[in-house]
């Protein structure tokens, strides 16, 4: 039987290891919680073939978003606390929490949605819970999201930072030939993508995969701001010059001007906890922060062209 605290110097442990006994024991919580949650990425994508086999680092899994908040503080009583993170992304990223723990060398990362599911967070969770299947580990059986479901998540996962992250771009390089579907599966995954709303965010994964799109346009879910959200990510990847333009428009009056001098030009507190690398002496903070405006600048470039095109495509824009 799992045990409630964590008191196991599990860093001994070879990472792989680590990594299935993690899956095991948060399922073990998760079950004593009532609180229901699906492992996604990691262990399951390899289950189904979904990626090259190798060792995560860290346990994904994507809670019923009403209970994300229950789990996060089951997990803080069993010794868990939350990263301290340093750089542009911890600022940026609202989708998930990352959970680390003194024993053990993985991290937990809860997600209470996934991004390019532009459908309800809590329909789109019941919908893939639905067809979730059990997969072994460490004499356990845990949830993860059935073949299907787990493609879609592989490629959302994929397809948001390819442009700048060689090992995303592998991953979908690496998972579209290798995808066999019949004709009927075809059908249901183009059921899934609507009904989850990722049938415009993976039109182009889709359509190589020879899934058709929906009959009629207005069944697809999630409305035009987001589906514009997504082509933004996608086109600027994972560089931090979109994230902080993202966080710009979504802000107005003095906050919008705080966030700007922050991206701009960071105080030497925010310096050390986005480049904690950087050395601490005026020659050393000023490289640091013409560096990160060097390799910002065409993330932000790149995300206000595609922002100013979308706009002026729109009616009345």
């Amino acid at each position: 039987p799992m045990q409630g605290t964590v008191v196991a110097e599990h860093r001994s442990f070879p990472l792989a290891t680590s990594i299935e006994l993690a899956h095991a024991w948060t399922s073990w919580l998760l079950e004593q919680e009532g609180i229901r949650a699906l492992f996604i990425k990691g262990p399951g994508l390899a289950h189904h073939g979904l990626r090259q086999p190798r060792v995560s680092s860290d346990v994904d899994v994507l809670v019923a978003p009403a209970q994300a908040d229950r789990f996060v503080e089951a997990l803080r009583r069993n010794g868990w606390a939350e990263r301290k993170e340093r750089s542009e992304r911890a600022i940026y990223v609202s989708h998930s929490v990352t959970l680390v723990h003194e024993s053990w060398p993985c991290d937990i990362d809860v997600h209470h949605t996934f991004p390019g599911f532009l459908a309800d967070p809590q329909e789109t969770f019941d919908t893939l819970w639905a067809r979730r299947v059990a997969l072994p580990l460490a004499r356990r059986e845990v949830p993860v999201p059935d073949r299907l479901g787990s493609l879609l998540i592989a490629s959302l996962h994929a397809l948001r930072s390819r442009s700048t992250d060689p090992r995303h771009r592998r991953e979908l390089d690496y998972l579209l030939p290798r995808v066999s579907l019949s004709e009927q599966e075809r059908l249901d995954l183009a059921a899934l993508a609507i009904s989850t709303g990722c049938d415009r965010t993976l039109r182009t994964v889709l359509t190589a995969l020879d899934v058709p799109g929906p009959a009629d346009p207005a069944d697809s879910r999630g409305d035009a701001v987001a589906l514009r959200e997504w082509e933004l990510r996608v086109a600027a990847g994972a560089r931090t010059g979109y994230m902080w333009l993202t966080m710009l428009r979504r802000q107005h009056g003095l906050s919008a001007l705080r966030t700007a001098r922050s991206a701009i030009w960071p105080s030497r507190a925010e310096l050390s906890r986005m480049r904690p690398d950087a050395v601490d002496s005026v020659l050393g903070r000023l490289r640091a922060r013409t560096d990160r405006l060097v390799t910002g600048l065409p993330g932000a470039i790149s995300a206000a062209r595609l922002w100013w095109s979308t706009r002026r495509s729109e009616p009345g824009g």
